[in-house]
């Protein structure tokens, strides 16, 4: 005989394999639910006061650049 998920979930617990299943959908129904918050990007005064935190010689104009395709690397877009 194959055991499969639920019934492992319900030996392991010593519930019924109907709780068992109920137990399965409730854990991937809050999963589903549980999204990060979106993660804002940064206010251009943010990035210029981290850069003031690592002075190069002149301010590059690029840095804001730079800031922007570090935030979409890490999955950080503008709400628009």
């Amino acid at each position: 005989m194959n055991t499969d998920i639920p019934d492992l979930i319900a030996g392991a617990l010593g519930v019924s394999r109907g709780t068992a299943y109920d137990l399965m959908r409730e854990a991937l129904a809050s999963e589903a639910k549980e999204q990060p918050a979106q993660q804002e990007p940064l206010t251009p005064d943010q990035v210029f006061a981290i850069a003031d935190q690592h002075p190069v010689e002149g301010f590059d104009p690029e840095i804001m650049a730079f800031a922007r395709a570090i935030e979409a690397a890490h999955g950080i877009k503008e709400n628009k």
